[in-house]
């Protein structure tokens, strides 16, 4: 109930999508099992109906975006917590004020704007954003992406993991973190994935699979 509150069965949504898409309204892109998911994005078209009949076509208040999943990435329910909630309310102004932002890439295609936390068998695992097409865009081109319109800017943080760290300890960065091998791309994929691996196991075979790619034996 909490990921379908209008409990609308898979049968009824295919029927639905192959209307909406034969007239015009969305645009469907298939997505691949276990890699990402498919995207149904609406047309400039139905923005415009939208816009004219003064509907909403996305109410960030109704759609769960705090989700837990277990590890077969199956979206599984949980109750919520003084943790939980707030989470929620943040995440859910945040897209509030996406919903009203036009985010268009540099093939002028509209991009969906509305992001999840995504937390893995508990709530003290996880919980990066997804699922905002803007994070899938290469740094490149989303030099070529507009905000209502107007050019954008990316900002750039040097080192942030490392830093992020140090500061929870009241310490400064004054050092090369991935100055432990001579490629730094190496020794920033190397320490980036000892900080985000779920165990010892994977750490390790995560980081003989990037010496591999490196040519380091």
């Amino acid at each position: 109930r909490r990921y379908n509150k209008y409990r609308v069965s898979r049968r009824l949504l295919l029927v639905a999508l192959k209307w909406l898409k034969s007239q015009g309204l969305v645009t469907v892109e298939r997505g691949v099992s276990g890699k990402h998911y498919t995207t149904v994005l609406p047309t400039f078209k139905l923005l415009r109906l939208a816009r004219e009949e003064g509907s909403i076509l996305f109410d960030p208040t109704k759609e769960e975006c705090i989700l837990l999943r277990n590890d077969k990435k199956h979206i599984i329910p949980y109750s919520d917590t003084d943790h939980t909630s707030p989470m929620r309310d943040r995440l859910i102004k945040y897209n509030t004020l996406l919903a009203d932002t036009e985010v268009v890439d540099g093939n002028g295609t509209l991009l969906t704007n509305h992001y999840v936390r995504i937390f893995n068998n508990s709530f003290r695992k996880g919980g990066r954003f997804y699922r905002a097409d803007i994070q899938l865009i290469k740094g490149v081109d989303r030099e070529k992406v507009t905000i209502n319109g107007s050019k954008s800017a990316e900002l750039d943080y040097k080192s942030l993991h490392p830093c992020l760290i140090l500061a929870e300890c009241g310490k400064e960065m004054d050092y090369n973190p991935y100055g432990f091998v001579e490629d730094r791309k190496l020794g920033k994929k190397i320490l980036n994935t000892l900080l985000n691996a779920d165990s010892r196991r994977t750490a390790c075979n995560a980081v003989q699979g990037a010496l591999k790619e490196y040519q380091y034996s």
